[in-house]
Parts: C-alpha cells; structure tokens; sequence
C-alpha cells in the first residue's frame, strides 16, 4: 500500500479506506487506483458486479 501510495501520489488513508470499505470513494479516486495497478475501471467494475448479491441495490424501495 505505501508504494502504490508514494509511486502514484495516492494517499495512504484513501488507499486503506477503500480497502476496508469504510467510505465511498469518488469515481476519480477508482479511475486513479485502476491506473496505478494497471487495470481497466470496467475490468473493476464487471469484478465488483460479480461479488455482489444477486438481489443488490442502492436504490431503497
């Protein structure tokens, strides 16, 4: 974590926040991190859609 921190001037704290899950990065901070690992956003995303539940929502009804 701190040399994906110091290599791409990402803060530490916002590295371990979105590991842990403790807040919602904006989509700016997930560009950046896809691009110091190497990854296509929707290479992360399609990852992220296949870990959720089947029946997940954001949206309350």
């Amino acid at each position: 974590m701190r040399q994906l921190a110091d290599e791409f001037d990402i803060q530490k704290s916002m590295i371990s926040r979105l590991e842990n899950a403790q807040n919602e990065p904006k989509l700016v901070s997930l560009l950046t991190v896809c691009e110091a690992l190497g990854i296509k956003p929707s290479k992360l995303f399609l990852e992220l859609e296949k870990r959720l539940p089947e029946q997940f929502s954001l949206i309350e009804e």
